[in-house]
């Protein structure tokens, strides 16, 4: 049998031989023995977002959003650029009916949400998007620890768009949900951060904002159609925490029976001084919202010096009965 047909029938390719004949009294030379077949590894096991837990027992639907989003650089002098709470800016979430959480970017696309990259067991609190992964994320604070059961919150990146911000979602209340009568009082918890820099020890020379939390408490007269508040603001250290500010809620807006409410915080600072609310639970048991105060960074420590110059805190909270 000839050579070349010998090769063929083993699936063998003829391009590393060189044959001279094949019978009359020919033969073939062999030039190169062939290389052993290329083995494939297999592919690796993607990454499973139904194992991440948000919400208890979550039924498909997207959740209530509001957020404060803005860009920043990564210098000493870094400042925020112009803040937005426009839902196109903000990052939304919700829960597919095929049993996974998803989250939408601004200028992409639904993606699967999975555990951030690096984390072995897989993280309760950092997550990204699968098809973005290392390059975008989410990282909540989060809320159920304290017995929050409608609410979340916490803050966001994408690098593509050096877009982040600061974010509280939730099951809205449906307008039937809300309280006609009487009053209620919510007291939660704040998380945030403003434009004052530091040096991230473990990515040189990079900068981040400073970390912020605090308290906060919300009146409701839900007959009258009311609301009052106040807002205690502090710098996270190595130290002890820094105050920031406490500030009174004025210019509040809120109707009877709205799922929603707004207001400014009572400080002669000028720069960026709002807050925004929704009700969230099936009958108003939570509140979610998203805010911004200016304020002068007159105390600090050694690790944060105070300059006495305006600077701008975003952030978000949750509160409940």
């Amino acid at each position: 049998m000839c050579v070349a047909n010998i090769l063929k029938a083993l699936g063998l390719s003829t391009a590393t031989l060189v044959l001279s004949a094949c019978g009359g009294g020919g033969g073939a030379n062999v030039a190169s023995i062939p290389p052993a077949p290329v083995v494939q590894p297999p592919a690796p096991t993607p990454p499973r977002s139904s194992d991440i837990t948000i919400f208890a027992n979550p039924t498909p639907m997207e959740y209530v959003v509001v957020g404060t989003s803005t860009k920043l650089g990564e210098t000493p002098s870094s400042r925020y650029g112009v803040l937005s709470t426009a839902e196109a800016e903000q990052l939304q979430i919700r829960y597919s009916s095929a049993g996974y959480y998803e989250i939408f970017l601004p200028g992409r696309s639904w993606d699967t949400l999975v555990s951030a990259a690096g984390y072995s067991p897989p993280s309760e609190t950092n997550f990204q998007p699968n098809g973005f992964q290392n390059m975008a994320g989410l990282n909540l604070v989060p809320a159920k620890w304290a017995g929050y059961k409608y609410s979340e919150y916490g803050n966001w990146y994408a690098r593509d768009t050096g877009r982040s911000g600061w974010i509280a979602f939730g099951i809205p209340t449906p307008a039937a949900g809300v309280p006609t009568t009487g009053t209620a009082t919510y007291a939660g918890t704040v998380h945030g951060s403003a434009d004052i820099m530091s040096t991230d020890m473990l990515s040189a020379p990079s900068y981040y904002p400073a970390y912020l939390d605090g308290k906060v408490t919300l009146s409701f007269d839900f007959q009258r159609g009311t609301l009052g508040g106040n807002m205690d603001l502090f710098m996270v250290t190595y130290r002890d925490p820094i105050a920031i500010g406490s500030y009174n809620f004025i210019n509040t807006i809120f109707s009877a029976g709205s799922t929603t409410y707004s207001g400014r915080f009572d400080t002669a600072v000028s720069g960026d001084n709002y807050f925004l609310g929704r009700f969230t639970g099936p009958t108003a048991q939570e509140t979610i919202g998203t805010w911004a105060v200016p304020f002068v960074f007159s105390q600090g420590d050694a690790d944060y010096p105070p300059d006495n110059q305006r600077h701008q805190a975003i952030g978000a909270w949750v509160a409940k009965q």
